[in-house]
């Protein structure tokens, strides 16, 4: 019978500890607490609604939770089954199972065992009103499932994974806070979740003419049919692996005014686990004629070596002022400025004004 050390689980705490807390080397960190507690390979994932949503794993269930999140699974029937609290420990299988059960039940015969896993103690970690933070413990079929004392071991590390968790969750809402203060600042600011939901969070919402996005129940569609498929997939990139930041240049309703629309992962791959916005997407208008701060030009002739008359056009033409306003506003010709503009695309190293646009987002931050 195989008998956990304690020395090597209060290791295994150690490094994920600090893993939770950094953000970093979390998978290396629960590979080590899974050969301490005598198991395969471990995960954290956050779970809403019965769906993973998040989940940072052990390099060694790499390919059992790829097929997992293909869905090329049979249904999870722990998903159905297992319920678990703060007021409980590590539960083990025959907690929410019969041994019958798990030997007729095609989870775990036709999934778990093709990958020559069959047995799990699980724990609720962090929670909150919209989802769960769970660690789960994966054993091979061959072993033996976790017995009592296996469990009451690693019960007493759970009071300092479950503490780690509470001061990650509170890092990390901090964190987000003031990346919304920061970019409520460029335009309104909408929190999404891992399944790509969203709702209104801070900053100011444009007008209904020149909003590029449509929300309704929480489900975003571009005001604009043909820009569909590319904002979705940008939604999708930003809340979800593979987590890319994207801008997109889009259209109001009107289909006249223009936007900036920025989407931004959440970063660090703990922070998703422990709160339910996985990115931030900031609309920014164009066109909404604002005059840019002397500061703002005479950083831009600074850091580009451009002339004055050139950091006059970056800053209104970045801004989003039509080339015909920005003209008559500077006093100059429209063919003047197309001129200062083609000098500034090639100080600047910009092809398009959707470039140079983020450009001045960046210094007016």
């Amino acid at each position: 019978m195989m008998v956990l050390r304690d020395s090597d689980l209060h290791e295994g705490v150690d490094r994920l500890q600090a893993a939770l807390i950094s953000g970093e080397g979390l998978p290396e960190a629960l590979e080590l607490y899974a050969r301490a507690a005598g198991a395969a390979g471990a995960l954290i994932v956050r779970d809403i609604g019965s769906e993973w949503q998040q989940i940072v794993h052990s390099k060694s269930l790499d390919l059992p939770v790829r097929q997992y999140m293909a869905g090329d699974v049979p249904p999870d029937s722990r998903a159905r089954r297992v319920r678990l609290s703060l007021q409980d420990g590590f539960l083990g299988d025959f907690a929410s199972f019969a041994p019958q059960e798990l030997l007729r039940d095609a989870y775990y015969q036709e999934f778990l065992k093709a990958h020559g896993l069959g047995w799990h103690a699980a724990a609720l970690i962090a929670e909150d009103g919209v989802g769960q933070t769970i660690l789960s413990l994966k054993r091979e079929a061959a072993g033996q499932h976790f017995n009592d004392a296996e469990l009451a071991a690693l019960n007493g590390t759970l009071t300092t994974i479950r503490a780690t968790a509470s001061f990650a969750r509170a890092l990390a809402h901090a964190e987000l806070e003031g990346d919304l203060r920061q970019r409520a600042r460029r335009g309104a600011v909408f929190r999404l979740d891992g399944a790509g939901r969203a709702w209104f969070a801070g900053g100011v919402m444009p007008p209904e003419e020149v909003m590029p996005i449509c929300i309704a129940e929480g489900v975003m569609t571009a005001a604009e049919p043909v820009e569909q498929a590319a904002f979705a997939l940008a939604v999708q990139q930003a809340s979800r692996r593979p987590y890319l930041f994207s801008t997109l240049l889009m259209t109001g309703p009107d289909g006249v005014h223009r936007a900036i629309v920025r989407l931004a992962p959440v970063v660090g791959r703990t922070a998703s686990l422990f709160r339910e916005t996985s990115a931030l997407l900031v609309v920014s208008p164009l066109g909404l004629k604002k005059a840019p701060s002397p500061r703002l030009m005479a950083e831009l002739a600074g850091i580009f070596h451009l002339t004055l008359a050139e950091a006059r056009v970056a800053a209104h033409v970045g801004a989003g002022w039509p080339l015909q306003d920005a003209a008559q506003h500077l006093g100059i010709g429209v063919g003047t400025l197309r001129n200062h503009l083609k000098q500034v695309f090639t100080k600047t190293g910009v092809a398009r004004q959707i470039e140079l646009s983020e450009i001045i987002a960046s210094l007016a931050e």
